[in-house]
């Protein structure tokens, strides 16, 4: 089997090239269009791949893809796979770019809160007679955030959210319950000389942040995050959590641009921080590091109040332009099964969206990921409606100014609703 190893990146204008410079056999379908359902082959509980089909899967970590095709081989050796390495994030973009030209993928994976964008794009495949049983067996709010208009556009792959993670010999004893005992102990702990915290995180992280917003009882676009013309963050609930987390400069004295990856979940890798705020994507590399480490709830922000952290799904997708829907779709359900799933835990440590996950052996004997799951109920997922991507970068703006003492909390608050709106009034011309 030929391996296409080459990382992807999406930009319009090499998507274009791409698609004038590339040859395939594909001819794709009109944009959006679902093949009817009694033209696909149904054995009661998988759909039946066509003859002479050839798939490609575009996913953005290459072992983990590496596997889907070796464990789908043994089971299809007459169906070709290949993939491509193609962010998540980007897939969407590029898909609406390579799909009309013959040269998308068959089935790509993306982050949840873009499922209804993809869907307004056109290019989804319903899942037609998996339905129910992505219903039954799957997370009820990633399966949920894919039933669109009477039908399921994808199945939940993985869920993850943050968390805290300490370093049990820089911090004995049982992880800090509070933000309080976390300022405490960095009273003791810091060296600022040394550059030497007691905790860090990525505080220029729009995604990372929420939850100090959430606890004071924020819900991005409200209750059921669907108010786009209500982005919420004039509300006394953001204006007291982005008062406390400013005040937490005092024990982590670093300007928000240096704050990256590089300077937070790295250093704990090295074992030179006791606390940190990362999710499950760093559970691997702080293992290999060799690091005596536990993970757990986030702390409770004064006041006993309970941090609600963003929530994400991984979706399986099955591209509209694919001449093959039995085999593409067939190929995104076996992506759910136990081989594959364990084998994509083992390389990434990436917790499977099934329902019964918490039963599987090597998740039930995992402290670590027992630690993703104790926050999971403590939790919101990223909205789906279009307008989260004019979100983004304005919440961001609320934690930057305010880290930075460039603006106060007010002043952050006015700047993120105008930069949003902005961003709406001009994607509307």
């Amino acid at each position: 089997m030929r391996y296409s190893r080459t990382i992807l990146f999406v930009t319009a204008v090499s998507a274009l090239l791409g698609g004038l410079g590339a040859c395939k056999k594909k001819l794709p379908p009109q944009a959006g269009a679902s093949p009817g359902e009694a033209s696909l082959s149904w054995d009661g509980r998988n759909y039946i791949p066509e003859e002479g089909a050839s798939l490609t899967l575009w996913f953005d970590n290459e072992e983990v893809s590496e596997a889907v095709v070796e464990e789908w081989s043994r089971v299809y050796p007459e169906i070709p796979l290949d993939y491509e390495v193609v962010g998540t994030v980007d897939a969407r973009l590029k898909m609406t770019l390579d799909g009309p030209a013959g040269i998308g993928a068959d089935v790509f994976v993306q982050p949840h809160d873009g499922i209804f964008s993809s869907y307004q794009d056109g290019i989804l495949l319903p899942m037609g007679e998996y339905t129910r049983r992505i219903s039954e067996s799957f997370n009820a709010q990633a399966a949920g955030a894919a039933f669109i208009d009477g039908s399921q556009y994808a199945i939940p792959w993985t869920l993850e959210n943050i968390a805290l993670f300490w370093n049990k010999e820089l911090y004995p004893g049982e992880p800090p319950r509070t933000w309080d005992e976390i300022v405490e102990f960095a009273g003791e702990y810091n060296d600022p000389v040394n550059n030497k915290w007691a905790i860090r995180w990525e505080v220029n992280n729009a995604y990372i942040n929420y939850f100090f917003l959430t606890a004071y009882g924020f819900r991005l676009f409200g209750e059921q995050s669907a108010d786009a013309d209500n982005p919420g963050w004039d509300s006394p609930a953001v204006l007291e959590g982005l008062t406390y987390f400013q005040s937490l400069r005092e024990i982590f004295d670093v300007g928000a641009d240096d704050t990256t990856g590089e300077y937070t979940v790295v250093e704990f890798a090295k074992g030179t921080v006791p606390l940190m705020i990362t999710g499950p994507w760093s559970i691997q590399d702080y293992k290999e590091a060799g690091i005596d480490f536990g993970v757990t709830t986030l702390p409770l922000l004064p006041g006993e109040r309970r941090p609600y952290p963003f929530s994400g799904a991984q979706l399986i997708n099955v591209s509209s332009y694919t001449p093959y829907p039995n085999a593409a779709r067939r190929l995104a359900m076996f992506m759910t099964e136990d081989a594959v799933l364990e084998r994509m835990y083992n390389l990434n440590g990436k917790l499977p969206a099934r329902n019964d996950a918490v039963e599987l052996d090597y998740i039930r004997n995992d402290p670590y990921q027992r630690g993703i799951l104790e926050q999971a109920p403590f939790s919101y997922p990223m909205p789906t409606i279009p307008e989260m991507a004019f979100a983004w970068e304005p919440q961001r703006i609320l934690f930057y100014y305010t880290w930075n003492g460039d603006l106060t909390p007010r002043e952050a608050i006015q700047k993120a609703l105008e930069d949003y709106e902005a961003q709406r009034s001009a994607a509307d011309q």
